[in-house]
């Protein structure tokens, strides 16, 4: 099974682990969420969205949201009572372990039929369980290890963010080596996407994208539109065309 993003010019299989990196406050679980919409209207689901530091009411709320979009009613309020339900489990894991995050996903697999897992955030998982005397990158390299067998295992998209460092300019746009933790992540991910504002850029809401996947790398443009308030976020993918698309 595949979802085919043609705007972003990716595609995502059953089995890949996909890390999606930015700086704090660029719209990192806004994106992630929108990928969980994009997944549905590829007969993608049901999908488990684990956020580890937001609370649960508030990502529910943003999909919510999300949904109404800017679309109002006669009275010129959005229309409550025409939102479609939406497969979209979200659950809440504070200071989750990596051995009980595992296990919560193998229940969604088992018990609910689970496609997709969104794990939001990487940083947030405890993973004293593989050493305390480790570095953190050893510890978040074999984190990803397990999260990759087991996106191969239970034949599933898994889907993890990460926070990302700041050092970056416009003369050196980030790479895998700029995530916090995690400078291996091409070696082990199926896919690395990272996403950041250049200093240069006039229009806040512009967003540069970067998409990493094995030795090659692409660029695309993506925009984040506040279109109903503060916090109805969607975003739209721009440079449609399909000519860098990898093979």
């Amino acid at each position: 099974m595949s979802s085919d993003n043609n705007s972003l010019g990716i595609n995502w299989y059953s089995g890949d682990l996909i890390l999606e990196a930015a700086p704090p406050a660029t719209g990192r679980t806004l994106f992630a969420i929108q990928a969980c919409f994009s997944a549905i209207e590829h007969r993608i689901s049901p999908i488990v969205f684990f956020t580890l530091e937001c609370s649960q009411w508030h990502i529910s709320n943003v999909m919510f949201r999300h949904q109404l979009g800017n679309a109002p009613n006669s009275e010129g309020v959005p229309s409550l009572g025409q939102l479609p339900e939406v497969p979209i489990i979200v659950e809440e894991l504070p200071c989750a372990p990596i051995d009980g995050l595992i296990t919560r996903i193998l229940y969604y697999v088992k018990e609910r039929g689970v496609k997709m897992v969104v794990v939001d955030c990487l940083q947030d998982i405890e993973t004293s369980i593989f050493g305390k005397y480790w570095s953190s990158e050893n510890r978040m390299e074999k984190c990803l290890e397990y999260l990759k067998t087991l996106a191969k295992t239970c034949d599933i998209i898994l889907l993890v963010t990460s926070q990302m460092s700041l050092n970056h300019t416009f003369e050196n746009v980030p790479t895998s080596r700029d995530i916090l933790d995690v400078p291996f992540a091409e070696e082990i991910c199926d896919q690395v996407l990272l996403h950041y504002t250049p200093d240069w850029l006039e229009k806040p809401n512009l967003r540069k994208i970067i998409v990493v996947q094995g030795d090659h790398y692409y660029e695309r443009d993506i925009t984040i539109d506040v279109e109903y308030d503060q916090e109805t976020v969607s975003l739209k993918f721009l440079s449609l065309d399909e000519e860098d698309d990898l093979p």
